[in-house]
C-alpha cells in the first residue's frame, strides 16, 4: 500500500473530506488530492501536519506509524523547515485558462483566414469581385484582431502574475522585475526583455529546487526558445507586410505554421508553470501568512 492510499484510509475513517483536511492543516487541497491519487509526494512537512490533524481525530498511534513509514517524498531542507508562503502568492490556474482559450481562439481564426488568402493566390480567384464568404472572411479577420488584443492582455497578465509569484515562493537572486512582462508593448525591448523573463521564471518554478537560489542551477527548457522564436519569427514578418513587402504563397505558408507553434508552444508553457509553481508551493507546505 502507498503512502496516499494509506492517508485515503485514515481520512475516511476519521470522517474528514479533503477540503477539511486541507483547511485544518493549512495545506492545499489540490496538492493532498495528487497525494492520494499517487501522482505527487509528500514532504517532511507534509506528513507531520497530516498526522497531527489526524491524531486529533482519533486515528491511532499505531497507524499513524504505519502513514508515517510509507511516506516516501524527499524531505525538505533543514534551512526550509516552518518557512511559511507569503500572502502575495496568488494562484495563476484561472488567468491562465483564460489566456489559453484566448491563443488559441485567435490561432484558429487566423488560420482560417490565412489559408482561405492562400487558397484565393493558388486558385486565382482573387480577380473576382468580394463575395459573401469574402465579406465572411473580413469579419473574422477582424474578430481575430479583436481576439488577438485580448490573448495578450490576459498572458501579459498571467505572467506578471506568475513573475510575481516567485518572491512569494521564496526565490531570491532574481535578475528580473515582474513587470517586464509588459514589455511586449514597449519597442525594441520586446525583441528580448520578456524572453528573459520567461527563461527566469521556468527555472525559477522548479519544484526541484526549493531554496531561495539554487533554482540556477536548472535546465532551461525548449519550449520557451521554440515561444519565443515564433514570436519574433511572427513580429518580423508582420514588420516586412506594414512596410509594403507583399508575402507570396509560401510566406503565408510560414507565417501560418509560426502563428501555430508560438500558440502551442506558449499553451504548454502557461500550464507547465503553473502546475511547477503549484507543486513548489505544495512542496513548501503551502501555508499562507501575511508578509513581516
Amino acid at each position: 500500500m502507498s503512502f496516499g492510499e494509506e492517508l485515503h484510509r485514515l481520512r475516511t475513517e476519521a470522517g474528514i473530506s479533503i477540503p477539511d483536511l486541507a483547511a485544518r492543516t493549512g495545506i492545499f487541497s489540490d496538492y493532498l488530492a495528487e497525494i492520494e491519487a499517487g501522482q505527487d509526494t509528500a514532504t517532511a512537512h507534509t506528513v507531520e501536519k497530516v498526522t497531527a490533524c489526524l491524531r486529533e481525530l482519533g486515528i491511532s498511534e499505531d497507524d499513524l506509524a504505519s502513514l508515517r513509514n510509507l511516506a516516501s517524498g524527499r524531505p525538505v531542507p533543514d534551512k526550509l523547515k516552518g518557512r511559511s508562503i507569503s500572502a502575495a502568492y496568488v494562484s495563476t490556474g484561472t488567468v491562465g485558462w483564460l489566456a489559453i482559450a484566448f491563443i488559441l481562439l485567435t490561432a484558429a481564426f487566423e488560420s482560417i483566414v490565412i489559408a482561405y488568402g492562400g487558397y484565393q493566390k493558388f486558385a486565382s480567384l482573387s480577380v473576382f469581385s468580394a463575395t459573401g464568404l469574402d465579406l465572411l472572411l473580413g469579419r473574422l479577420a477582424d474578430l481575430s484582431f479583436l481576439l488577438e488584443g485580448l490573448a495578450g492582455l490576459s498572458f501579459m497578465t498571467w505572467f506578471y502574475l506568475a513573475a510575481r509569484n516567485l518572491s512569494a515562493l521564496g526565490v531570491r537572486w532574481l535578475d528580473h522585475s515582474p513587470f517586464e512582462a509588459f514589455y511586449f508593448i514597449v519597442p525594441i525591448a520586446q525583441f528580448y526583455v520578456p524572453y528573459a523573463l520567461m527563461a527566469e521564471l521556468w527555472k525559477a518554478s522548479d519544484s526541484s529546487f526549493l531554496d531561495d537560489h539554487s533554482w540556477q542551477k536548472a535546465k532551461r527548457s525548449p519550449l520557451v526558445v521554440s515561444w519565443w522564436s515564433c514570436f519574433v519569427l511572427k513580429q518580423l514578418i508582420l514588420v516586412f507586410v506594414a512596410v509594403g513587402f507583399n508575402l507570396e504563397l509560401a510566406g503565408e505558408v510560414i507565417f501560418y505554421v509560426t502563428c501555430v507553434i508560438a500558440a502551442l508552444s506558449v499553451t504548454a508553457l502557461i500550464r507547465e508553470i503553473n502546475d511547477r509553481q503549484r507543486k513548489k508551493r505544495g512542496f513548501l507546505g503551502g501555508v499562507q501568512q501575511p508578509m513581516s
